[in-house]
């Protein structure tokens, strides 16, 4: 348990206490995830907090032989944490970015290729975005690679001459790559889809 919270920096190598550095090793890296832990020294009853690219195994402290994964977070180009909001619930917790993350722009996107998100590996990621169409009608689908290939999906279809929003239904699950996965783009005429990483919905 941690009794009081702790300012943590995930730019220095990690120091016992408030206001200290949080990093288990290394430098901080560019466009990384980044997972979260509370850790626990039996024997002088401390508990602290420590930044780890390893979901599973960080390089803990000296004394220190108790952790627990509470959250995960991403580094942007310059090597700054992101920003947003986390709502926890039992089991896992909820990203949301405090501003949409470009994830993808293009004409016609060609079914089953990869899209790359700027999320944690394995999460439950949130999309919107909007679809334009030349043509008569149009849709389009977004897929996880994880899960026997089924469309689960936000589409848009029977919509005419316009430009429309994309609203998945419910998340998509990202492999261990941060991947999902370009779906159906079906109709008459020319179509650009725009789509935008919101944040992502983790269970631990």
């Amino acid at each position: 348990a941690v009794a009081t919270a702790l300012t943590k920096q995930i730019d220095n190598s990690w120091s016992e206490g408030d206001n200290a550095g949080g990093l288990d090793t290394g430098s901080v890296a560019a466009d990384t995830t980044y997972y979260m832990f509370a850790i626990y020294n039996p024997t002088t009853s401390t508990a602290d907090f420590l930044f780890s690219t390893s979901s599973s195994s960080p390089t803990m402290p000296s004394g220190y032989t108790k952790k627990k994964r509470i959250a995960s977070l991403r580094t942007d180009g310059s090597s700054n944490i992101r920003n947003g909001n986390y709502t926890f619930f039992g089991g896992g917790y909820r990203f949301i970015y405090s501003t949409q993350i470009a994830a993808f722009t293009a004409a016609s996107p060609a079914a089953g290729t990869d899209l790359s998100l700027d999320c944690p590996p394995n999460t439950f990621v949130l999309l919107s975005g909007s679809m334009a169409h030349s043509g008569a009608f149009s849709w389009y689908s977004v897929n996880s690679k994880t899960e026997g290939g089924q469309v689960i999906s936000g589409t848009i279809g029977n919509v005419f001459g316009a430009r429309s929003s994309i609203t998945p239904p419910f998340p998509i699950l990202a492999d261990s790559s941060s991947n999902i996965q370009h779906g159906h783009v079906s109709g008459s005429g020319s179509s650009t889809v725009d789509l935008d990483l919101n944040g992502w919905i983790e269970y631990l």
